[in-house]
């Protein structure tokens, strides 16, 4: 496993460089990002939705059985 450079040596990069280089490529890859974002959402949704309506049917069920 190779060692990260020290602070002082000519290959290290400051975290301000290193922080506008990751936003660059996150800029990059917004539609991507956005897209993916916007998925689990509606998957996050859908799981709750799908649970309420679990509920529902064990509501139901147990009001015909009573």
């Amino acid at each position: 496993m190779t060692e990260a450079a020290p602070p002082g040596a000519p290959g290290a990069l400051s975290n301000q460089a290193v922080i506008r280089r990751l936003l660059a490529l996150a800029w990059q890859y917004r539609g991507a990002c956005l897209l993916v974002m916007l998925l689990q959402i509606a998957l996050l949704v859908m799981g709750i939705a799908g649970l309420g309506l679990f509920g529902l049917a064990i509501d139901c069920i147990r009001h015909d059985f009573d």
